[in-house]
């Protein structure tokens, strides 16, 4: 994995975790319920995560 993106649609409560590639693609996403969730995760995954915020629209 080249990155990890932890998006929020505007109607979805929960958030999403997007798997990035090189190219910036995603390759996979999973849901959760809430960042930190998310993010815990991604911890499990690849180890501790530090993620920078940078708000932006999706969808």
């Amino acid at each position: 994995m080249a990155g990890l993106v932890v998006a929020q649609y505007d109607a979805d409560p929960g958030v999403y975790l997007f798997y990035r590639d090189a190219g910036w693609n995603t390759v996979t996403d999973t849901y959760h319920d809430a960042f930190a969730a998310a993010l815990d995760q991604a911890s499990c995954e690849f180890g501790p995560v530090e993620f920078v915020g940078r708000p932006m629209p999706l969808g």
